[in-house]
């Protein structure tokens, strides 16, 4: 009978057994679960390792890209005799352009048009940008190469106390030493060649204030603006930073044009044209490596790094352009070795 009580009281028992029950998890439950927190466990590090990964292989590419653009133009200076450093830059910068619009219209690539409000906020980027190559160069007439190479390495350090200050990367005694150690080992190359010009070092001081502002502006144009975040990928950052640079760049090189004009010399063969476009092809993976580089890692990594360099360069230097290295010059590559060896190991265990 339906309607019976003890019917009706023992389905309500079996109910609240039932939703009691419901209450705990099962055998397969605690398995299903244990299984989401080890998959949680595993993938964890591999995100982080794929992260770190990604930083790696963005210094391995800007290093590569910086390296063979330095070989190159050193080539295009020396070897070849064109000696129109500004020209090669527009050069690149025209061909990166072009290379951009090309990939695009192929749909291998894809990146933002130019819109006010992000080229306001980009335009001191490339302000920064030129004044820091203008700056540069003309130290070199008050300098020597040495002493200017001095004051750029000294950007490094100022570079990790804005990296310190502005984003709160964790400056280490490592990098502390590393960023040191590359400052004293080019002392130790130009020892030879120290000298003191007054107008030359106020240009140096105020090319390393470039240098340094130009590295912290662009991280945080990169990683701490949100609009600015969300709609630069790589290919958009290379895109604003070469076309909002070409009419300065334009203004800039018009001197070394007319000097190019009144002294031409007629450059048309085959290795002038070769190292040309090798040139402007590397111009595009340099932009785009270097950009990525920044926005993965930090501006003090990014310092360093190309800081580092110039100990792959010396050695290909010697190999391929028959430059002789002397007892200071090899302490200078121990010492950029060590900075280095100190560097990778404290981005290896000071997380």
């Amino acid at each position: 009978n339906p309607n019976h009580p003890n019917r009706t009281m023992k389905s309500d028992t079996n109910k609240t057994l039932s939703e009691e029950t419901n209450c705990y998890p099962g055998k397969n439950d605690i398995e299903s679960q244990q299984q989401v927190e080890s998959s949680d466990l595993k993938n964890k590090p591999m995100l982080q390792q794929s992260m770190s990964s990604e930083a790696v292989l963005s210094n391995i590419c800007y290093s590569i890209t910086s390296i063979g653009m330095t070989l190159n133009n050193k080539f295009i200076f020396v070897s070849l005799g064109f000696n129109y450093p500004v020209l090669v830059v527009l050069w690149q910068n025209i061909v990166t352009i072009f290379f951009l619009f090309a990939l695009q219209k192929l749909r291998f690539i894809s990146f933002n048009e130019l819109k006010w409000p992000m080229v306001k906020k980009w335009i001191p980027v490339n302000i920064l940008f030129i004044f820091m190559l203008t700056s540069g160069s003309y130290a070199l007439q008050f300098l020597s190469v040495p002493m200017v190479t001095i004051f750029k390495n000294t950007s490094t350090v100022a570079t990790a106390i804005g990296d310190y200050f502005i984003f709160g990367q964790k400056l280490t005694t490592p990098v502390l030493l590393s960023s040191s150690l590359i400052v004293v080992s080019s002392i130790i190359a130009g020892s030879h060649d120290i000298q003191f010009n007054f107008t030359g070092y106020i240009v140096m001081i105020a090319n390393v204030a470039a240098s340094t502002s130009y590295l912290l502006y662009m991280r945080y144009v990169i990683s701490k603006n949100e609009e600015a975040k969300s709609f630069f990928n790589q290919w958009s950052l290379s895109y604003y930073n070469n076309i909002l640079s070409l009419p300065l760049l334009m203004i800039q090189s018009s001197s070394e044009m007319r000097l190019y004009l009144s002294n031409y010399v007629d450059y048309n063969y085959f290795q002038f044209y070769l190292f040309m476009i090798i040139s402007g092809i590397n111009g595009l993976l340099i932009s785009v490596c270097s950009l990525w580089t920044i926005s993965v890692t930090s501006p003090t990594t990014f310092a360093i790094v190309g800081s580092l360099n110039k100990v792959p360069l010396t050695i290909l230097g010697f190999v391929l352009f028959d430059v002789k290295i002397n007892v200071s010059g090899a302490i200078s590559i121990t010492l950029a070795l060590l900075a280095g060896f100190l560097f990778t190991f404290s981005k290896i265990f000071y997380k």
